[in-house]
């Protein structure tokens, strides 16, 4: 599942400069895939949900804290919450407007998950 994720990540930044709403999709999506790697690897059964949310709250607290850490976002709970439902929100964008999201937040994010999957 990593793999898929890397690749959704790769097209994210592919995508970043020139399609904003392809990009926070990818980016999103990638960050789902990621969490719901870390569960597989953590030996949690995974749900078939989208919520960002749910899933990294689904993980046990140490591997939260680590992925809190290594993404160095400033506010990370309240970016969290922002994040959670943001791949159905940002896939149907033209009912969900306006819509608000730091792209570089959704970077440090997805790149701290790869990090906790690549090191398990």
């Amino acid at each position: 599942m990593a793999s898929f994720a890397d690749e959704f990540l790769e097209a994210a930044k592919m995508l970043e400069d020139e399609y904003m709403i392809p990009a926070i999709v990818n980016i999103v999506f990638s960050c789902e895939l990621y969490l719901k790697e870390l569960q597989i690897k953590a030996g949690i059964p995974v749900k078939k949900i989208h919520s960002i949310k749910e899933l990294f709250e689904n993980l046990p607290i140490e591997i939260q804290n680590e992925i809190e850490k290594n993404a160095n976002i400033r506010c990370f709970n309240r970016f969290i919450k922002e994040i959670d439902n943001a791949f159905k929100e940002w896939r149907y964008a033209y009912q969900y407007s306006p819509l608000s999201i730091s792209l570089e937040d959704s970077f440090r994010l997805a790149y701290a998950l790869k990090k906790q999957c690549d090191s398990r």
